[in-house]
């Protein structure tokens, strides 16, 4: 029973040493005011005595009886002979009206935490800024749930199932996201469907007042997210929202409220429509364990890519807009590439997009596989079948640019979080928003997207679209090197490349900047490959011409040869 007191008043203690510049007897003086309280050992609030300077009730632990005065604070030890008065001043840098509202707030958290009805929400705002804090709040609860009912023991499984989502927050690491070297925000971010059957929803909107959440399944009503201090992390669970429900978010900031897909999730409905969809990520179970533990970088073997838009690959008379979904695809797709010797597919993106003529190249769900092929799972299905065929699988990615539609990542939050807040450099050739990769944050939302697609979809590998306007400020190399979407791209590929050694990391570049394929510890960007952009112009080119016109045009066939050394 006090094992578990003294881990609760550890945590509260740390976490006022922590916030406020006072000593350690002090915090632990407001510590045991604040925990006292909790327990009903003082009828009066515990906040309002300190303000008024009220007399504390003495504790029936320690015979110590504590008051805090506008000097300072006041410890009195008591014996049966004589009374001795200690006077405590204030830190210089402790704000004593903050601290006394600190404390209220304590008061209240830990109230509702002993009586075992403290929403998890609100016990991981209190705990997530500190690991240790987070170990021991997850300790403390898991394990009070003993105290004043040791035989309730349905209880207290239930009260365990709740700490699954302290378990989130520990296995994700916020500090890391902030240094930009995390490749699993999709893990935590998003909308994901917990063991015990609830729905946790999650997204990052650091300058939103405030989020809110609407569904199916809380009839389109608004659900108010809770924010973790001041970190820009909102949440909400949900008890009835399940697989295939549709939901946004509203995000209110000083300009106003706005309707948001989540940038997270995992499915969209079909355009023009552009709600999320919760999606249950574990419902296909794949089969290619031994292609994905044999599977090499093709350097000494054959590599014969058949590149193709799913699309309009072959036209579907049953379906209004001609599209064969996955499932129906696979097999006669897989049947072709084997009849023509080809070893790979190179799916142009398959990333959701709002408008068909751009091919995929312009993204509104980066971890969200476009439905109008059908579903995530119908997406795995597709490429296990073809690891079980031996043929691999490539996909587009587009880490440079997104879709401008207002339910996207364009002013997610009231402010460009994810792209440059100027014109100059913020829209690209194609009137799309680039992305700002100097924000950590943002490097970290592609590089997880990424690796999304690489872990759970079992891509062999990434042809990275448009990396020349990554080198280069809006690609034009007369406006110089952008030093920090360089410095992104070496992380990312260095990143994925430990993670996923056999997976091919594809430049799609038209320029002469050098070491594209070199390894970033050698300093180069770390791709595998760079795209022959040779072959596709002037190869084709050559042969697209009349036979009688070919003998004066034989430097389209050898031009590539000048930099074909270069890598």
């Amino acid at each position: 029973y006090w094992h578990n007191l003294n881990k609760l008043y550890e945590m509260l203690r740390e976490e006022l040493l922590r916030k406020f510049g006072i000593s350690s007897i002090e915090s632990e003086i407001l510590a045991y005011l604040a925990f006292r309280e909790s327990f009903g050992y003082s009828t009066g609030d515990t906040a309002k005595d300190i303000s008024e300077n009220r007399f504390i009730s003495k504790s029936n632990v320690s015979k110590g009886v504590y008051s805090l005065t506008k000097k300072g604070f006041i410890i009195g030890e008591q014996d049966a002979d004589d009374r001795r008065v200690i006077h405590l001043k204030l830190s210089p840098t402790a704000d004593r009206n903050l601290i006394i509202s600190e404390v209220s707030k304590m008061n209240e958290t830990f109230n509702r935490l002993i009586s075992r009805d403290i929403p998890r929400e609100e016990l991981l705002q209190l705990i997530i800024t500190e690991k240790k804090l987070a170990d021991n709040a997850a300790y403390a609860l898991e394990n009070k749930l003993y105290i004043g009912c040791p035989n309730d023991h349905k209880e207290n499984n239930a009260m365990t199932k709740k700490i699954s989502a302290i378990e989130k927050i520990e296995d994700f690491n916020m500090q890391g996201m902030y240094d930009g070297k995390a490749f699993n925000c999709y893990e935590f971010f998003g909308a994901h469907l917990l063991d015990d059957g609830r729905c946790l929803f999650r997204t990052y909107a650091p300058n939103a007042q405030r989020v809110t959440v609407t569904g199916d399944f809380n009839g389109w009503q608004e659900s108010e997210m809770v924010r973790y201090y001041n970190s820009g992390v909102f949440t909400f669970i949900d008890e009835n929202a399940q697989a295939g429900q549709k939901y946004e978010y509203i995000v209110y900031s000083a300009a106003g409220a706005v309707h948001h897909c989540d940038p997270y999730s995992f499915s969209m409905e079909l355009r023009p429509n552009h709600l999320s969809v919760i999606v249950d990520m574990n419902s296909y179970q794949f089969g290619d364990s031994e292609w994905l533990a044999s599977r090499t970088l093709n350097y000494d073997k054959p590599l014969n890519i058949y590149e193709m838009h799913l699309g309009s690959w072959h036209t579907n008379p049953d379906d209004p807009n001609g599209w064969y979904t996955y499932s129906q695809i696979a097999d006669r797709l897989i049947e072709y590439v084997k009849a023509h010797g080809y070893t790979h597919i190179e799916f142009l993106p398959l990333a959701e997009h709002p408008f068909d003529g751009s091919w995929g190249y312009q993204n509104t769900g980066f971890f969200s596989p476009t439905s109008r092929y059908g579903t995530p799972a119908e997406l795995m299905e597709l490429v296990d079948k073809c690891h079980q065929n031996g043929i691999g699988v490539i996909m587009d990615f587009v880490p440079v640019h997104f879709a401008l539609d207002e339910y996207g990542l364009k002013n997610f939050d009231g402010s460009a979080l994810y792209e440059y807040p100027h014109q100059d450099v913020g829209r690209s050739e194609w009137g799309s928003c680039n992305f700002m990769h100097s924000r950590r944050e943002v490097a970290c939302f592609l590089q997880s997207a990424a690796e999304f697609w690489l872990k759970v979809y079992h891509f062999d590998g990434l042809r990275m679209d448009a990396i020349s306007r990554a080198i280069y400020w809006q690609g034009d190399p007369k406006r110089g090197v952008n030093g920090s979407a360089v410095e992104f791209i070496k992380n990312m590929n260095k990143g994925l490349r430990s993670h996923f050694p056999t997976a091919m990391l594809i430049a799609e570049d038209s320029t002469s900047f050098p070491n594209i394929t070199k390894p970033v510890d050698m300093g180069g960007l770390g791709f595998d490959y760079k795209w022959d952009l040779g072959w596709m112009n002037d190869t084709l080119d050559y042969f697209s011409q009349t036979p009688e016109r070919r003998s004066e045009m034989y430097h389209r066939l050898t031009f590539s040869m000048m930099y074909h050394y270069n890598e």
